[in-house]
Formats: C-alpha cells, sequence, structure tokens
C-alpha cells in the first residue's frame, strides 16, 4: 500500500511540474447539458463529457456480455450512414452553399431495440468556426446546409444512435454507436 501512495505522490507532483497530464487546448470551452438532469456544463473538459453515459453504459453491458448468454444481454446498435455500415470515418469533399442528403435507414440492432437518432455537429474537430444547419436532428434522415463562407474548412457530422435496451435484470440501459463523415468543403 505504501508503494502505492509513493506512486501517486510521485504522478501528483509530476503533474504540477507539467510533466505528464490531460492536454487542454489553449482555446477550445464547449457547453454541454446532460440530457437526463438538465445541468450544465462549460469548461474544457466539457466536449468529451457528452461521451460519458455511452462509455459507462458500454461497461456495464460488457459485464452482462461476461455472465450472461447473448440473447440475455444488450449490444450496441451497428449505425449506417447513406447505407455505409462499416466502423470507419466517411469523408466527403462538398462545395460552399451545398444541401447535404444523409440517411441512417440502414441502421440495426442486434436486439431488435428501438432506436433513437441524433446527427450534430462535432464543432472541436472541425476548422470550421460558424454555425452549420442540420435541418431534422432527431430524424432517420436529415440534411446538412454547408455554410457558402466554409470555403476551404473542414465540418464534422456525427450521427449517434441510441438503443432503448435493458440490461439482464430489466433495467433500461442504453447502448451507443457513432459514426463521423468529415465534410472536406473545396475552395470554389
Amino acid at each position: 500500500i505504501s508503494a502505492n501512495k509513493e506512486t501517486k505522490a510521485s504522478e501528483t507532483e509530476q503533474a504540477k511540474d507539467g510533466a505528464i497530464g490531460v492536454y487542454v487546448a489553449d482555446s477550445e470551452v464547449d457547453t454541454w447539458t446532460d440530457p437526463v438532469h438538465g445541468d450544465s456544463f462549460s469548461n474544457s473538459r466539457a466536449p468529451v463529457y457528452r461521451f460519458r453515459r455511452a462509455m459507462f453504459n458500454d461497461f456495464r453491458c460488457r459485464m452482462d456480455w461476461c455472465l450472461n448468454r447473448f440473447e440475455e444481454a444488450n449490444h450496441n446498435p451497428v449505425a449506417a450512414v447513406n447505407g455505409d455500415t462499416a466502423d470507419t470515418i466517411l469523408s466527403m469533399t462538398v462545395k460552399p452553399g451545398a444541401t447535404l442528403d444523409f440517411d441512417a435507414s440502414a441502421t440495426t440492432d442486434p436486439d431488435g431495440d428501438e432506436l433513437v437518432y441524433s446527427w450534430w455537429i462535432y464543432n472541436e474537430a472541425g476548422t470550421y468556426d460558424g454555425d452549420v444547419a442540420v435541418t431534422t436532428p432527431t430524424e432517420v434522415r436529415t440534411k446538412v446546409d454547408i455554410p457558402a463562407d466554409a470555403a476551404g474548412k473542414e465540418i464534422h457530422l456525427i450521427l449517434e444512435v441510441m438503443d432503448q435496451g435493458q440490461d439482464n435484470n430489466g433495467d433500461a440501459i442504453s447502448m451507443y454507436d457513432y459514426r463521423r463523415v468529415v465534410l472536406n468543403v473545396s475552395k470554389e
């Protein structure tokens, strides 16, 4: 136990000296509101907060996978963008001012659970600083309007799919899958 305390103290001292630590961008501050409790957070860590529920639910369900048959546990849905179900990041070159159609109807869930869709712009990952309109962010199909002043920039569109599953005790627990589409806006 004393060796662990020494290691923790040493790591704490290293962090104070700047030798180790979590990357914090110079100006990246985001505001995120917890959809369950309504609490808002606005700081440099908020960009990753939106993934916490998915991460913890994933861990919880994986514990069920260790103890139960496949049919008795919840599993991640498989998000599809425009029919593509691979886990790769999609990349598209688009023109400023274009309106793009996106379709998640090929998304599936191995447990047959009802699915909830959310399309959103991942501002922290892209290089375009303005607002990007996503017309129907909670529908299976959506449109994204590329701003006319986005030439030469990147816009990252995220499809977040959440199932309405349950764990082996019958408690509601949602699993998630994500797809990223990088929109490279041409200079034309």
